[in-house]
């Protein structure tokens, strides 16, 4: 169901994320530090404690983009 598939994909985007970070294939447009420093601030503490869907994920990034 589309709820499912949802809470799927909201657990498994911040691994995505921080693997295109500190993966074997980093994105080439991420090179300053802080930015990749921001993804891992974000990105980490989702993978501790899953979020039930990806707007939650949106509301994490909006909220560290606003505080930063």
């Amino acid at each position: 169901s589309k709820s499912s598939l949802e809470l799927r994909a909201a657990h498994l985007l911040p691994a995505l994320l921080l693997a295109r970070v500190d993966g074997k294939s980093p994105v080439e447009y991420l090179t300053d530090e802080t930015h990749r420093a921001l993804v891992r601030a974000i990105a980490i503490p989702l993978l501790k404690t899953p979020s039930a869907s990806l707007s939650d994920v949106m509301e994490a990034w909006a909220h560290a983009l606003t505080t930063e």
